[in-house]
């Protein structure tokens, strides 16, 4: 069984029923339980808030500027929040705008030379001379 369906079975029938013997029933260690109870309810609280974060700022920021401002309340790792909203769908859904890069031509000159020159050198050569005419 996962450890998320054994810690809602848990949580129903512990009113009922006491803990040490539901873990002995699904032959698991208390401490287990614990473990992943506490685990589980930090999951939660850091995916509710991301969520908060993430609608708060309609969805226009990325992972780090997620984390940095999940930083200021609790330590978290990037990859983790990084996860999280992979998971989950909340991306940032804003597309960046490139900008123009310097060295691009802005305005075209025109064509006057149209390629009909010669060259003065060539011009003087006997052989050049006798080609032109």
């Amino acid at each position: 069984m996962e450890a998320k369906t054994i810690i809602e079975l848990v949580h129903s029938f512990k009113d009922k029923v006491s803990i040490t013997w539901l873990c002995d029933y699904f032959s698991i260690p208390r401490s287990t339980y614990y473990h992943w109870a506490k685990r589980s309810d930090k999951k939660d609280s850091r995916v509710a808030r991301i969520k908060e974060l993430c609608n708060e700022h309609n969805y226009t920021y990325g992972y780090r500027k997620t984390t940095f401002l999940f930083r200021k309340e609790m330590q978290v790792n990037h990859k983790v929040v990084q996860r999280i909203m992979q998971t989950y769908c909340w991306n940032c859904r804003v597309k960046i705008k490139k900008a123009h890069r310097p060295g691009t031509a802005y305005f075209k000159t025109s064509n006057l030379i149209d390629r009909k020159f010669h060259s003065m050198k060539r011009a003087f050569n006997t052989y050049a001379v006798a080609y032109f005419r």
